[in-house]
This record gives C-alpha cells, sequence and structure tokens, in this order.
C-alpha cells in the first residue's frame, strides 16, 4: 500500500516558491491512497505525450507527487472553471482503442488521457452504490464523480483538446458521463466476437485478465438482462470470453441508447482497413481540428505500423489479421464454444440477439 505520509501537499510546494498550479493539467490525479487520500502527480504535456497509458508515468515522477485529502480535492474541483470534457473513448477492451488515442493524440492540440485510474475507482464505487456494503452515499458519488471529471478535463494551455480514453472496466460509468448536460461526444470501439476472441487467446495475460474481471462481468450482465443464467464455474474459456464480450457490448448499448448523435460506434478492423474518410469521420465527430493532411498522415505513419502497447514493436493490419486467422484454427474448439454460448444467450435473451450484427459470427 502506499503511504500517504510520504508525500506533500501542493500548498507545501508552493510555499516553497515552487511553481505549481491545480487550475492546469500540471497537477494529475493519478491514484486513491489509504483510501482517503488523492496522489497527484506533476507531470508535462510531454509526459502524456509518450506513455501508452498514464499509469506507466509514475515510474518516471519521483520527487513530483503531492497528495490532498478526498474532501478537499472535491472541494477545490467546485471552484475550478473548467470546460468539461467533451470528447471520451469507450471500448470493449483487447480492441485497439489504445492505438485511436494515440492517432488523435498526434495531432498537437490533442491532450489523450490514456486510462486514468479514478475512473477506474468510479466505477467500482458504482458497482456497490446500491449496496448496504457501499462505502460512499449516492451524494458522496456524484461529489466524486463530478471532481473527477472536472479535474480530467483541465488543460496545459488553451488550444488543448482533451481526450478520455477509459479502460473496459469503467463502461459502466459511460451511462452517467454521456448524460451530462453538455453532451459530449465519444466513440465506442469494439470487434467482432470472433477477432476479440482471438486477440484474448494470443497471450496467457490477456486470458488471465479476462478471468480476473469474469466474477464482476456476469454479475452485471445478470442484472442487465434481469436473469440469473449462468454459473460462471461451468463455463468454458470460449464461454468465458463470449460472456465478456456481451456484458461490455451490452453496458455499451444501453448507454447509447437514445443518444444516436453523441456515439460513434467503431469496428476496429473496419477501421484498420479504411480509407482517410474514416478517419475524418472521426475527429469530425469528436470535434476535434485538422487538416486533411494531418489526418492522411497519421493514418499511414509510423504509429499505425507498431503495437500500440508495445511501441518497440512493428505490428501492422496484416499482421494482425495473419494472428486472428492462425489463432482461430488453433483454438477452433474455444471459437466453437464461444459462438454456441452466444447463440444460445442470444436464443434466451432478446437484448443480447440484438448484438448479432456486431458479432459477425
Amino acid at each position: 500500500m502506499t503511504d500517504s505520509n510520504a508525500f506533500r501537499r501542493p500548498s507545501e510546494a508552493s510555499a516553497q516558491n515552487e511553481k505549481i498550479s491545480i487550475e492546469t493539467a500540471e497537477l494529475f490525479p493519478f491514484q486513491i491512497v489509504d483510501r482517503t487520500n488523492v496522489l497527484l502527480l506533476r507531470l508535462t504535456e510531454l509526459d502524456f505525450r509518450r506513455s501508452s497509458f498514464i499509469h506507466q508515468i509514475a515510474r518516471s515522477v519521483d520527487g513530483k507527487k503531492y497528495i490532498l485529502p478526498l474532501n478537499e480535492f472535491a472541494g477545490l474541483a467546485k471552484n475550478l472553471t473548467v470546460l468539461p470534457c467533451s470528447r471520451y473513448i469507450f471500448h470493449i477492451s483487447h480492441v485497439g482503442s489504445t492505438l485511436l488515442s494515440k492517432i488523435l493524440g498526434q495531432q498537437q492540440q490533442v491532450l489523450s488521457l490514456r486510462e486514468p485510474l479514478l475512473l477506474r475507482w468510479l466505477a467500482e464505487l458504482l458497482n456497490n452504490l446500491e449496496k448496504s456494503e457501499s462505502v460512499v452515499s449516492p451524494n458522496q458519488f456524484d461529489e466524486y464523480f463530478a471532481a473527477c471529471l472536472v479535474y480530467y478535463s483541465r488543460k496545459f494551455r488553451p488550444g488543448n483538446e482533451v481526450v478520455i480514453k477509459a479502460t473496459s472496466y469503467t463502461n459502466v460509468l459511460a451511462d452517467r458521463i454521456l448524460g451530462q448536460a453538455h453532451l459530449p461526444q465519444a466513440v465506442f470501439v469494439y470487434s467482432s466476437f470472433p477477432a476479440y476472441l482471438a486477440t484474448i487467446l494470443k497471450t496467457p495475460a490477456s486470458v488471465n485478465a479476462i478471468y480476473d474481471l469474469a466474477p464482476s462481468r456476469l454479475a452485471r450482465l445478470h442484472r442487465l438482462v434481469n436473469a440469473d443464467t449462468w454459473k460462471l464455474y461451468e463455463l468454458g474459456v470460449g464461454e468465458v470470453l463470449a460472456m465478456s464480450w456481451v456484458c461490455e457490448m451490452l453496458t455499451l448499448e444501453l448507454a447509447a441508447k437514445g443518444r444516436e448523435s453523441q456515439i460513434s460506434w467503431l469496428d476496429f478492423d473496419e477501421y484498420l482497413n479504411s480509407d482517410i474518410q474514416t478517419q475524418v469521420q472521426i475527429f469530425d465527430h469528436l470535434k476535434i481540428r485538422y487538416s486533411t493532411d494531418d489526418v492522411g498522415r497519421m493514418g499511414s505513419g509510423e504509429t499505425m505500423q507498431t503495437y500500440s502497447k508495445d511501441p518497440g514493436r512493428q505490428y501492422d493490419k496484416f499482421a494482425r489479421a495473419k494472428d486472428i486467422d492462425l489463432i482461430l484454427k488453433r483454438e477452433a474448439i474455444a471459437a466453437a464454444q464461444g459462438k454456441a454460448w452466444l447463440e444460445n444467450a442470444a436464443a434466451m435473451h432478446p437484448m443480447i440477439a440484438d448484438l448479432a450484427v456486431r458479432a459477425k459470427l
């Protein structure tokens, strides 16, 4: 556990003549420590650009860490005059959302926040909010939710356009985020079920990550379909992957309901094989300033030729297509399991049947 006593408060830094401001994105709320404090990192715009995920930045900011009590963190947010973020990326996991975030982040005015940890904390709070074991009241949750979005909406400079890429675990927040009065825009990134299954089965680490979240996803899926249909211990790996795909897709479908003008659905493999016009449509939907030359360069540049989570590794749409084909053949039993589970689930629940077009079985 991180010890909050090891860090200074921002006011202490200011008292020592360090120029530091909570008005800009310079002090970034990183994570909760000791349950009632927020750890803030002092970052630069370059820090965000050079890291695939925000949690990677923490390794390089020793001596630039500060602490705020949670109640003070929320209170200060109420006095910040910040335009709320209007651009979000949600996704179902392992479907290329990091690459999309990096592509958008190549525009010099774009500030891409990739998977800020406090959104995951908010998702955990929300999952228990209606239960007796909830550690916060509904009013406290609303206060923390508003505060986090205020801090994540801050900029380094006036021209910045903030784009927040959430982790799949935080899809439960999508409905609340999109329901804000300023009607933010979002891209929902997904892949067909076969491509999703193959991508997960490529590495043991990905499979383990899916199993770690499987209990909470199955509980959420049961809530979504208002039934208690499946037992996790009875599901094979292909079925667990199918259940996970359905859970996240249904969560996003429900968040998108009645908000068609705010949402742009993006099949990642179709995106990889699309022309410049698809890229332009994404920029237009998120209302990001661009030139046609900029967009053309992004779509054919180095970022599209490297693995987004491991920038030193060459990986393009052809390598991905080859991997998917090979893995589906190698893991034919798991793929058949998953397909059968999806078909049976669709027969029982109309909500799941409606996902057939995107599943592409």
